[in-house]
């Protein structure tokens, strides 16, 4: 199991408490018995939505990053290999040559 597939689960972890919490204030009598129980009950909420929020835009960040990495290893592949440089130079130079001719 990968590093981000155990960070997204965690994120869903934590979007889903987030989720039960929110429903649960509405209709559970604890967070209601004393300002003490509400103020902890809305920071854990609070806590768990801001871990999944923090884990979506690492997640993004994360696939942005791979993205760019992927990217740059297929030019290296492509545009960055010397005998593929020289093979297009070649072909853009006949196609110059063959136009002046017309």
């Amino acid at each position: 199991m990968t590093l981000q597939t155990k960070w997204r689960i965690a994120g869903g972890i934590a979007i889903g408490c987030s989720a039960v919490l929110a429903y649960g204030g509405l209709h559970w009598a604890f967070p209601r018995q004393s300002i003490t129980h509400f103020i902890v009950y809305w920071i854990v909420f609070f806590i768990f939505f801001f871990v999944a929020l923090f884990l979506a835009f690492w997640d993004l960040r994360y696939i942005r990053a791979q993205y760019r990495v992927d990217e740059r290893e297929l030019f290296h592949q492509t545009l960055g290999d010397e005998d593929f440089r020289k093979r297009l130079r070649e072909a853009e130079r006949r196609t110059r040559e063959s136009g002046k001719n017309s």
